[in-house]
């Protein structure tokens, strides 16, 4: 017999693109650095919930970098990266994350601000996972094995 009522049992955990994206022509992360808790001020890759009915993973990957940092990354070479899924890794609610590394071709100088994060173009060097929000730290660790920059 299971531990979970009923209801538990068949609710359903939220699915979340993320975009890993990594500048070809100066070795820099697109990383944004959170604004709102949880996670407040440490940094993570721009994601947002798919859609029910309108998105694909990968779509909502890039609507999040669009929506959060003006870059259109639709033109990209891409691929996944990683699937995350612990119950635990977000506080809120559980998640599912399917991340995509996404390589840019150059490093666009003009990155707007979101209400919830602020973008920015850091080196890898500068990029500690312990300075990162959710597991998106284990998921730099992941992008750096693919990229050999």
């Amino acid at each position: 017999m299971s531990s979970f009522s009923e209801s538990q049992e068949f609710r359903n955990p939220r699915i979340v693109g993320t975009a890993v994206v990594v500048s070809q022509s100066s070795g820099r992360w697109l990383v944004g650095r959170r604004l709102k808790d949880p996670f407040r001020d440490k940094f993570g890759f721009l994601g947002v919930y798919v859609r029910y009915s309108v998105d694909t993973v990968e779509d909502a990957a890039i609507r999040a970098v669009m929506e959060k940092s003006g870059i259109d990354i639709r033109s990209c070479q891409r691929e996944l990266i990683d699937i995350r899924s612990s119950p635990q890794r977000d506080p809120r609610q559980h998640t599912i994350d399917v991340a995509f590394l996404f390589r840019h071709d150059l490093e666009p100088d003009a990155i707007k601000t979101s209400p919830d994060c602020v973008p920015i173009w850091a080196s890898v060097v500068d990029l500690v996972p312990g300075d990162f929000a959710f597991d998106h730290g284990e998921l730099l660790d992941a992008a750096k094995r693919r990229v050999a920059l």
